[in-house]
């Protein structure tokens, strides 16, 4: 199913889909959800909106993955570098 939504996080009893403008969640999206994940997995869920009363605009962080991704290098380059000096 793609609708072009993006989930954001995963949480124990569903999950958090990223408020973007001119995408709506409707009861058409989620039962539409809902026979996708039957036809893939065989369980019946039913997909209900849980409103919430505020949000975070995450647009602000576009860079946040490409910093994430640098200092994980940097950190497995100075594993790497620990261990060559260990040995």
């Amino acid at each position: 199913m793609k609708e072009g939504y993006n989930v954001d996080v995963l949480v124990f009893d569903g999950c958090m889909i990223r408020k973007e403008e001119g995408k709506y969640i409707t009861d058409d999206l989620l039962n539409g959800l809902s026979v996708y994940v039957l036809e893939k997995t065989g369980y019946d869920i039913k997909f209900v909106e849980k409103k919430l009363d505020s949000s975070i605009d995450l647009n602000c962080y576009e860079n946040t993955k490409m910093i994430l991704i640098m200092i994980l290098l940097i950190i497995k380059i100075k594993k790497s570098l620990k261990k060559r000096t260990l040995k």
